[in-house]
């Protein structure tokens, strides 16, 4: 999200609502949710989370703080892998209780 932007008015009251957009957005800009990514499974290009580690390029280009199962086409679990990681800025580590195929939004 891209930093809001302010103008000098001369009008006191449109100073302070600007200052106040001004602070909802930037802490609406720490809010990691916000600058996300989703992967989407395609029929050539499948997300699948198996019960053994399965790196996923998250997308991101930082370090990831967390992740949604936004979809899925089985009753599975999926969590992060216990496997250190080293590539957090461009990797996740994933495991699921049974295969599974799935969207996720990285955030």
């Amino acid at each position: 999200m891209n930093p809001f932007k302010k103008i000098v008015p001369k009008d006191k009251d449109l100073f302070e609502v600007q200052s106040n957009v001004d602070e909802v957005m930037e802490s609406l800009r720490k809010v990691k949710i916000i600058d996300s990514v989703i992967k989407t499974s395609t029929v050539t290009s499948p997300i699948v989370i198996t019960t053994s580690d399965t790196i996923v390029n998250h997308g991101l280009n930082r370090p990831y703080q967390g992740y949604i199962i936004t979809d899925r086409n089985a009753n599975a679990v999926v969590y992060t892998s216990a496997t250190v990681n080293n590539t957090k800025n461009l990797f996740i580590i994933l495991k699921a209780s049974a295969t599974v195929t799935v969207n996720i939004l990285f955030f």
